[in-house]
């Protein structure tokens, strides 16, 4: 009899991590149609062009929307080298 019983609760402990992962699975589903739906919008941010100097360091390009940034990267940070915009605000 104790052997049917371990039997019994086997069974039912894989019915239920089984269905469990069936749940799971439809849910994903539709977080990936949201993801879609978010990977179709229009960006805003753009790499235009990009230049390594070293595998840490480089310049990057960078429009936003209607501006255009030059960004200098390295491991210790960033900082923007030219923005256009800027110029126009301080003249």
């Amino acid at each position: 009899m104790e052997f049917y019983q371990q039997i019994a609760v086997s069974t039912t402990v894989v019915l239920v991590l089984f269905g469990l992962a069936s749940l799971l699975k439809r849910r994903s589903g539709n977080f990936s149609a949201t993801t879609r739906l978010l990977r179709s919008a229009p960006k805003k941010l753009q790499v235009v062009e990009r230049i390594m100097f070293t595998p840490q360091q480089g310049l990057c390009l960078v429009r936003c929307g209607d501006r255009t940034i030059l960004v200098a990267f390295a491991q210790s940070g960033c900082q923007i080298l030219d923005d256009p915009m800027k110029e126009e605000v301080s003249q």
